[in-house]
């Protein structure tokens, strides 16, 4: 191989890891408009309103892979931290103080983790649906009863944390997450070769 021939290779290699980045920008563009979305996406109900912020977080993992889709979740969680009115109910750092804001800081690790499960697990990949939704729930359950308990001084903090409104939100993102499982199954071969 002479020198122009190898100069060409060279050029060839870098244009398609620039095309790459380019494409894994774009990627995380979308998922983090999605997450902006699917905060506005709402059905209210008493306590936490319906939203399909999980949701998008279940498909940043399985779209994006364990490393672009946290990403993603980081982002949208960033840009509502500095105060763009990006959440539910706005933004800014006293948003921590929102007792649903547990499930928010859950989203990045939701979306790891079911990214990771996803390329680990085979034909068990429903499994990582399920975990990404538990591990949503668990972090975001225990934020709320602290803020609610020690914060606010509500000392029916957790039988208002278990209520039937819970239990809907649960269904809701445990369905939708499904749904997402099966399109992402379908889908697969198309994306699955470039993901992160």
């Amino acid at each position: 191989m002479d020198n122009c021939q190898l100069l060409v290779a060279k050029n060839q290699n870098n244009n398609s890891i620039s095309s790459m980045k380019t494409r894994d920008l774009i990627l995380v563009a979308i998922f983090v408009s999605l997450s902006v979305i699917s905060a506005f996406l709402r059905i209210p109900l008493p306590g936490l309103p319906l939203t399909f912020q999980l949701a998008t977080a279940i498909a940043s993992g399985i779209f994006l892979g364990k490393a672009l889709g946290p990403a993603s979740q980081g982002i949208y969680l960033a840009l509502g931290l500095i105060g763009l009115p990006v959440f539910t109910k706005g933004g800014g750092i006293m948003y921590v103080l929102q007792p649903s804001f547990g499930y928010l800081l859950a989203l990045p690790l939701s979306s790891f983790l079911t990214g990771w499960l996803w390329d680990n697990q085979g034909w068990k990949k429903i499994i990582s649906v399920a975990a990404g939704v538990v591990v949503a729930f668990a972090i975001g359950i225990a934020y709320t009863y602290i803020c609610t308990y020690f914060f606010l001084g509500n000392q029916k903090a957790i039988a208002n944390i278990l209520s039937v409104t819970l239990l809907l939100l649960f269904a809701k993102d445990i369905i939708l997450g499904y749904i997402i499982y099966i399109i992402g199954s379908v889908l697969s071969p198309y994306y699955g070769k470039n993901r992160q």
